[in-house]
């Protein structure tokens, strides 16, 4: 949508959890949030102790497999695109860009996090290589939710 397009608003499609709705970008940051409290759960540990620079240095890369390098490059950069299209939303004074960077960003971790999943990893190394992936698309996706005033709710 742009800024001089009419909208009618209906609430059944606004509260609809699949599409591009505000629910389902909520719905994704709930997901993530949750992957680190049954990653305390399961393992015995907060999730932040393996999100520090120390871990990270000590990550032994050729674990992971060239597929799971690309989709990983390509979530990755995708995320840390967030600055830029902020820039662009106000430079522009269209907001739609930013929603549909954040949709597009909830696509691709959810299609990221199907194909590699994190609790259920059994090497200890990729697990927590996913998890720091999944902990830095968390921050971004929050981040731009908030920036359109959407809260993230604790459960849904």
């Amino acid at each position: 949508f742009a800024r001089n397009s009419l909208i009618v608003f209906d609430f059944d499609e606004a509260l609809n959890f699949e599409g591009e709705t505000g629910p389902y970008l909520q719905y994704t940051a709930v997901r993530l949030r949750s992957i680190f409290k049954k990653f305390e759960e399961r393992f015995g540990f907060p999730a932040d102790k393996i999100i520090s620079p120390e871990i990270i240095e000590r990550f032994d890369f050729s674990q992971i497999s060239a597929q799971e390098s690309r989709d990983f490059w390509d979530l990755l950069v995708y995320a840390a695109g967030l600055d830029e299209e902020v820039l662009r939303a106000i430079a522009t004074l269209e907001f739609a860009g930013l929603a549909k960077f954040t949709f597009n960003l909830c696509q691709k971790f959810n299609s990221y996090y199907h194909n590699y999943p994190v609790l259920g990893e059994k090497s200890e190394q990729l697990r927590n290589f996913r998890l720091v992936t999944i902990n830095f698309v968390h921050r971004v996706i929050c981040q731009a939710l908030n920036l359109m005033g959407i809260q993230v709710p604790p459960k849904m």
